[in-house]
């Protein structure tokens, strides 16, 4: 009779606990898609910093900067502002140095700091 006391009171713990990562799975999910749109301020501070040191090469910075519109989501005025023009997209600035340059440098950007988050 002890022994189906305790499988009764383990089968309750057992349930408890099932609840209870029910919950913090929903929980996370829900933080998950909470933050979505959050972006690395590390990867935005890379891009501003070889942003400013391109001074002599401004074609790739246009591109640069139209990648990081892109990442932060800019509307068109701030596009404007910044002075990217009301279209401000990609696929209507001319890329001498071959398509995709600015997904490569973000992807750059992203290797790196992965590699230096390991070597913490």
């Amino acid at each position: 009779e002890l022994n189906l006391l305790q499988i009764d009171q383990l089968e309750k713990e057992k349930e408890e606990i099932q609840e209870d990562a029910r919950k913090l799975l929903l929980k996370v999910k829900k933080n998950i898609e909470d933050n979505e749109n959050l972006i690395d301020r590390r990867i935005i501070s890379r891009f501003l910093i070889n942003y400013i040191s391109k001074e002599e090469q401004p074609i790739l910075k246009k591109q640069m900067l139209e990648s990081m519109a892109g990442i932060l989501n800019f509307s068109a005025e701030e596009r404007e502002y910044v002075g990217l023009g009301t279209s401000g997209s990609r696929a209507e600035t001319p890329n001498p140095i071959g398509n995709g340059l600015g997904d490569e440098f973000i992807n750059f950007l992203l290797k790196s700091s992965s590699h230096e988050d390991i070597d913490k």
